[in-house]
């Protein structure tokens, strides 16, 4: 087993890059990819809401309107008066984001005939005071002027005023249920799944990135020469070498189970989330043997480097892991079907919706995973064995 304790020596000295790495992904998890996936859910959207105040100086019913609509629409905040100075105190503390000021004479506008601008005299009668260049107060904006626009519509269409504000209520409040060109649902799916997803581009950026550098060490030629000179046999070499990175790999995936027992405990404790780590398993001896054959290709660290994030970003992008798969066209889905990260990303999606006739299809696309594993890891054999003879 020399070659393997010596595996293990030599991937001791490059710990800091591998943690550095788990580390920075850990953090995109918990910071960005988890909080985000709470948020897309698609059965919990909500318009963003925006802090706002208000002064009323026509009371009319249309004024009265407009202020029910932007209760129902965004946060209500009462500030002391609408003095510049303390409105610009308040938008500069960010206790608001809008203040509204309605003058006297703003119903007067909706029934203005007097020609063609006369829709643009209502923003006469209205003052929006807003936070520039924030999202939600350029949507309280949009909100307010589509409302009053229209308002506008069904008063000069002849509508009286209660009956064009009903209208306008009910056209304000339509829903549009969202669906995928094809006719599917738009699903929303959990923090577990978003990390399983985005595990099939850190698997194989980190394993490139953080292994192969110590495999190359393998084949210098003062340690290549001394291995060559012994007693152990080529196939002893290869098998201890491999042996020594599936157990780096099981490690990793170890971690990452670690921190989904921690962030994510009741979606990992589970029969799915057996399925999800059994698939993760299946795709790190992929990302593995990717970084075995890469080590046999080349040991100038700058290429190890830059064909990671080639083979990493190129397979998250034409295998749904970053962009679904609904999205893609159908020349692409083609390509994406030769590629290891494909087999992982339909795993992914038919264990979230599984049921047990579904099982023989799953372990399939695991065992589709194995072959690609498999047969990366004789090619890289196939490449060393060529390198020594020459």
């Amino acid at each position: 087993m020399q070659v393997f304790k010596l595996y293990f020596k030599i991937l001791k000295r490059h710990k800091g890059q591998m943690i550095m790495y788990i580390g920075i992904f850990v953090g995109l998890l918990f910071g960005i990819i988890i909080p985000n996936a709470v948020k897309n859910d698609a059965s919990k959207f909500e318009d963003s809401k925006c802090k706002y105040a208000i002064f009323d100086y026509d009371n009319s019913e249309l004024s009265e309107a407009v202020q029910s609509y932007l209760e129902n629409k965004h946060t209500l905040v009462k500030i002391d008066d609408d003095e510049m100075e303390t409105i610009q105190d308040e938008l500069y503390e960010r206790n608001v984001g809008c203040v509204v000021r309605i003058k006297e004479g703003f119903s007067e506008a909706f029934t203005d005939k007097s020609g063609v601008g006369s829709q643009n005299k209502i923003k006469d009668y209205l003052e929006i005071y807003a936070i520039p260049d924030v999202n939600n107060t350029q949507l309280f904006e949009q909100n307010i002027n589509s409302y009053n626009a229209t308002l506008y519509t069904y008063v000069n269409a002849g509508f009286g005023i209660s009956e064009a504000i009903e209208k306008t209520n009910d056209a304000e409040n339509i829903a549009v249920n969202v669906s995928l060109p094809e006719g599917g649902e738009v699903e929303s799916q959990s923090p577990f799944i978003y990390m399983a997803q985005y595990l099939g581009w850190i698997f194989i950026a980190m394993c490139i990135v953080g292994v192969a550098p110590v495999l190359t060490v393998f084949d210098r030629k003062e340690i290549r020469d001394r291995i060559g000179c012994s007693s152990y046999k080529f196939s002893r070499i290869n098998i201890e070498t491999l042996a020594g990175v599936m157990v780096t790999g099981v490690g990793i995936c170890g971690v990452f189970v670690l921190v989904a027992l921690i962030g994510m405990r009741e979606e990992l404790l589970s029969f799915t989330g057996f399925l999800q780590v059994c698939n993760m398993l299946c795709y790190m001896m992929v990302a593995l043997a990717l970084t075995y054959l890469i080590s046999r290709i080349t040991a100038k660290p700058d290429v190890i480097s830059v064909m990671g994030n080639i083979i990493s970003l190129g397979m998250s992008f034409l295998c749904g892991v970053f962009v679904p798969m609904e999205l893609l066209s159908d020349t692409v889905i083609k390509i994406a079907h030769f590629l290891p990260a494909y087999w992982y990303v339909v795993a992914i999606d038919a264990i979230k919706n599984y049921s047990v006739g579904d099982i023989p299809t799953i372990l399939s696309y695991m065992g589709i995973e194995l072959l690609f594993a498999a047969a990366i890891v004789v090619v890289a054999i196939v490449v060393y064995r060529n390198k020594r003879v020459a």
